[in-house]
């Protein structure tokens, strides 16, 4: 029996149908433990950065940080930001533009053809370069903790992000 184009378009159906199956649960549970902001947000360097960008005083009290600590940690955190600043500057203008966008007439604002998807892509591209320089600060945060401390950190970057 010759296959039609009919038997293609069943496999090509069945092949698709199969693949996004296959996908959902990942995607499903990444947005569960993100919010939705999937694989860069779950990672714990990303997430820490969020934390100390957004309070670091929480940060120190909820670890109970020393005096040495507080200051390793306050440094570490200033050094990172000036070895990165172009592209922390760019994640910033991204984000805000983001929100405003979110918050624009009916919640989704104006994007214009493929904005959102340009937009996405432009956020990968940006998280991968950070990524190495975010897991570094990570490193040498954690290197400065005690047991306990290092467990309640954890307990912290599990939390959903803040919003603001």
């Amino acid at each position: 029996m010759k296959p039609s184009r009919h038997h293609a378009h069943v496999v090509t159906f069945g092949a698709t149908v199969a693949a996004l199956t296959l996908a959902i649960p990942v995607t499903a549970s990444a947005q569960r433990r993100a919010g939705g902001g999937g694989g860069f947000f779950n990672n714990p360097a990303m997430r820490l950065w969020g934390v100390l960008d957004q309070g670091f005083d929480d940060f120190n009290k909820e670890l109970s940080l020393s005096e040495e600590q507080t200051e390793a940690v306050t440094k570490l955190v200033a050094d990172f930001r000036e070895e990165n600043k172009n592209a922390l500057g760019r994640w910033t203008s991204m984000r805000n533009s983001m929100r405003s966008r979110t918050r624009g007439v009916g919640g989704g604002g104006a994007r214009g053809a493929g904005g959102g998807r340009r937009s996405m892509q432009e956020i990968r591209d940006l998280m991968r370069q950070l990524t190495p320089a975010l897991e570094t600060l990570h490193e040498e945060v954690t290197k400065l903790l005690d047991e306990k401390q290092v467990e309640t950190l954890a307990g912290i970057l599990e939390r959903p992000p803040r919003r603001g």
